[in-house]
């Protein structure tokens, strides 16, 4: 892709990634109560989605980037945080990399924002941009290729108490106990039973209950950090 003047990408793909990230970063805000990782995927989408917008319909001041390095330098010093209580280490490396990326294309000598974000000066270092893109293009593929192999959720089996049960032969009435049980309340509406009337059962609740979300955001801000990187003058 060729970069436009000022290190921007042209107008259009820079409204195409301020669409793309903004989409998914209010996805993930939306299930950052059910997701796990989702309310960091969404700081990085709406922070990516600000980033590309024209120049000339947002020009904050020069002391811009100094709001992208706090912020993103805090998502990096927690990310180290989590990496040290152990948990999925390549979400938290990758989250890392992500976070001091974002810190890089808005200091004043990274030249993915200037002029749109008050960044001055010429370029960021040329060898540390191609690691980067160099690594946004491998995550990328990798894990949109694990991403595609996911086997696809299959419906749950009804429980056995909604089974249709088979007819059973006639047998001689005896008499009823003394204290015969309620047969006029339906199952399952006891406290603690799920649909099917047994304890634990019923819909998924809680974090990671749709983690294959997630992971397509994370896909979904590798490629648009891979455009903004090779945007870079």
């Amino acid at each position: 892709m060729r970069a436009a003047p000022r290190g921007h990408p042209p107008v259009v793909a820079g409204w195409l990634l301020v669409a793309l990230c903004g989409v998914t970063g209010l996805y993930c805000l939306a299930r950052r109560r059910r997701c796990e990782g989702a309310g960091r995927e969404a700081v990085m989408g709406l922070g990516m989605a600000v980033m590309g917008l024209p120049p000339a319909v947002f020009a904050p001041p020069g002391w811009w980037w100094a709001v992208y390095a706090a912020v993103f330098g805090g998502e990096a010093a927690r990310a180290v945080w989590k990496l040290r209580g152990g948990g999925p280490r390549g979400h938290h490396v990758h989250h890392l990399v992500g976070s001091l990326t974002m810190v890089y294309m808005a200091l004043p000598t990274g030249g993915a924002v200037q002029g749109a974000h008050g960044a001055h000066g010429g370029g960021g270092v040329p060898l540390l941009t191609g690691a980067l893109l160099a690594y946004q293009a491998v995550w990328a593929l990798r894990a949109g290729a694990r991403l595609a192999r996911a086997p696809v959720p299959t419906a749950a089996p009804l429980p056995a108490a909604t089974a249709i049960p088979a007819p059973a032969p006639p047998a001689v009435p005896a008499p009823a106990p003394a204290s015969a049980p309620d047969l006029t309340r339906r199952p399952g509406k006891g406290p603690g039973k799920g649909p099917g009337g047994r304890p634990g059962e019923g819909p998924a609740r809680g974090p990671g209950a749709a983690p294959e979300a997630v992971a397509g955001c994370r896909v979904v801000m590798a490629v648009a950090m891979l455009v903004m990187l090779a945007a870079m003058p």
